[in-house]
């Protein structure tokens, strides 16, 4: 009898974000939230931004020309992202340099977070490490 192999994922490969406003959006990413993101263009893909962030690859790429369908134009994106920070109030305080409103907080067992909006609309969270990890 021969045993069936059962695949596993090994782990996370990439965050892409799909935007109706790209430019504006790695604009977001990158002055806001201070991600090394830089204009890419490689075989099979249309411009994009891009950067390595740990072990991902954090893409935002155009709605209308990425590879895969998406919600409609206009319809703010159901994705969340979250980044970890070592020092929540200094996330705060850059934040309002920038003047991007901090739209809810959250206490998850020691964690803290907040939450402010990309400009697409979509919830983008920043909080602390859980404790030894």
């Amino acid at each position: 009898m021969t045993k069936s192999i059962v695949p596993q994922m090994i782990e996370m490969k990439s965050v892409v974000l799909l935007s109706d406003t790209p430019e504006v959006t790695a604009a977001f990413y990158r002055e806001v939230m201070r991600l090394p993101l830089e204009t890419e263009r490689h075989r099979g893909t249309e411009r994009h931004w891009a950067c390595q962030l740990g072990s991902i690859h954090f893409a935002i790429h155009e709605r209308k020309t990425f590879w895969l369908p998406s919600a409609l134009a206009g319809e703010p994106p159901a994705t969340v992202v979250s980044f970890t920070v070592e020092n929540l109030d200094e996330v705060v305080a850059h934040l309002a340099t920038h003047n991007v409103q901090i739209v809810a907080r959250t206490k998850i067992g020691p964690m803290s977070f907040v939450a402010v909006r990309d400009p697409d609309g979509r919830h983008v969270c920043c909080g602390t490490r859980y404790p030894g990890a």
